[in-house]
């Protein structure tokens, strides 16, 4: 916990000495002698610090320029983000490499009030959502799954489960509000179950800011409001069920087939679950203290199934994987496919009128937690729990952004921004583990930021619903036009 111990008897120090000097020596968080000490003998810490603070000045400086109305074009931020990635990566390996591994095989919390808790606010902040109607593509989606239709020929892609469950709620006679009921459901439980997640590992308050990160993401409309982002949606609940049951304490029989059970159906809800054995890997290797035979034949199934699935759908529809040749050759263009995911999350809100104050606010409060991964004290890392989690978080990201790279691209009016909702998991779990890894003084002004980003998030929410509603209002005042000049042709008849 200290960069050092005082000895009172240079031999042998009794174990009463040792407690006597933990209570007497109360170094402040800012040590800088030993911060500088600790320093020199660790390449990988300078690394970490100067990448840190050279991205954090940089960032300050363009939202600084932003916030004034001066010119601070996207690829400055793009470029001041890449720094401060690098040196939150080196952080965190940093910590990982010094610390302690976490018990995970100790009973993990259990807080189910509180995920219910989290689920209900996700529910509560899409209840609009449910009278909205039916937008673009949900036409010819609900015509494939009201002739029972869950693989049509017509259709490049194959997502049966969702159509699934679409059919069996029009032949049991639901309507467009039941539809949309289904999407507002999932999005309450990928919410509680990041949460869950995030509480292996963490007390309730950090892990609790991971599911209300997730319930509140400014740019989850698209996903949920939209009937058709049933798939993106399913696809992260599948992939979360099995991150639970993976994390599991003990580890049955039953939590494997869990896993291999929820991986193959988010094949067929939407082909970008085929990274469930990366995740697997990732959480195996920073969450994990032991992996057990069941483990490994776990994640062997899992990987023979996304094999064998993906190369049944190359081998089917090989136009499928032609989004991968589309990787520009020009490294600009290069780094602007890469930051996309980034960018979007980090940024969740419109930007096409400029960067707003919420945009702004939002990408100051996300950053205020991630300062903890500056390690300027000597006791930076102490355990690695949360470090564990927030390193996850952080691979998370790119992992679940594969898939669709070339594709993956956030508009400034938030267009495309479904294929974020996967990725948010991840950015939840970031900002909970480095919540839970700050202590003292550090900890409340990173509790306080969370808890300002969560609201700016809900006023981000509430705007986007405004604007989802205007649209609905429009459709019906297109369809009523339509109507009414149908109705005039039939009467000159």
């Amino acid at each position: 916990m200290f960069s050092h111990e005082m000895r009172l008897d240079s031999n042998q120090p009794t174990i009463r000495h040792r407690i006597l000097a933990r209570l007497i020596i109360r170094r402040p968080m800012m040590d800088l002698p030993g911060a500088m000490a600790s320093l020199r003998r660790s390449p990988l810490r300078w690394l970490a610090v100067v990448l840190g603070l050279v991205g954090y000045a940089r960032t300050a400086q363009l939202l600084a320029v932003a916030a004034a109305g001066g010119n601070a074009p996207r690829h400055r931020f793009e470029s001041a983000g890449l720094i401060l990635a690098a040196g939150l990566l080196v952080s965190l390996v940093y910590t990982l490499r010094v610390g302690r591994q976490p018990p995970l095989d100790a009973p993990p919390g259990r807080s189910p009030r509180l995920a219910l808790g989290v689920g209900a606010v996700a529910a509560i902040a899409y209840a609009w959502a449910v009278g909205l109607g039916p937008l673009s593509d949900d036409y010819q989606l609900r015509a494939w799954a009201a002739a029972g239709d869950v693989a049509p020929d017509e259709w490049t892609y194959l997502r049966p489960l969702p159509l699934l469950a679409w059919s069996a709620i029009v032949r049991l006679g639901g309507s467009w509000a039941a539809l949309h009921a289904l999407n507002v459901a999932l999005h309450a439980l990928n919410a509680g179950l990041a949460f869950v997640v995030a509480r292996r590992v963490l007390p309730p308050a950090p892990a609790l800011a991971a599911g209300l990160i997730v319930a509140l993401f400014p740019a989850g409309p698209e996903a949920v409001a939209w009937t058709a982002g049933v798939f993106d949606l399913t696809a992260t609940m599948c992939l979360l069920v099995m991150m639970t049951a993976w994390l599991a304490p003990q580890f049955t029989v039953r939590n494997g087939l869990t896993c291999v059970a929820a991986a193959g159906l988010g094949l067929f809800a939407k082909e970008s679950a085929i990274v469930a054995p990366a995740l697997l890997a990732v959480s195996a290797f920073l969450l994990r203290p032991s992996m057990t035979r069941r483990h490994v034949v776990c994640a062997a199934a899992v990987t023979a199934l996304c094999l064998a699935y993906g190369v049944g759908r190359w081998i089917a529809s090989p136009e499928l994987a032609a989004h991968s040749a589309l990787m520009p050759a020009d490294r600009v263009a290069v780094k602007d496919v890469l930051v996309r995911p980034a960018g979007g999350l980090v940024v969740p809100f419109r930007t096409d009128a400029g960067l707003t104050w919420p945009a702004w606010l939002g990408a100051v409060l996300v950053l205020v937690p991630l300062a903890r991964w500056l390690p300027l004290s000597p006791r930076a890392t102490g355990e690695t729990a949360a470090a564990r989690l927030a390193a996850l978080g952080a691979l998370w990201i790119p992992i679940t952004a594969a898939p669709l790279l070339t594709q993956f691209y956030v508009a400034a009016n938030l267009e495309g921004s479904r294929h974020a909702v996967l990725p948010a998991v991840g950015l939840g779990w970031l900002v909970a583990g480095s919540l839970g890894a700050a202590r003292s003084r550090a900890g409340v002004v990173s509790g306080i930021a969370v808890l300002a980003l969560l609201c700016t998030y809900a006023v981000g929410l509430r705007t986007e619903a405004g604007l989802w509603r205007d649209a609905g209002a429009e459709r019906d005042a297109v369809l009523a036009h339509v109507q009414r000049a149908a109705d005039q042709a039939g009467v000159a008849r």
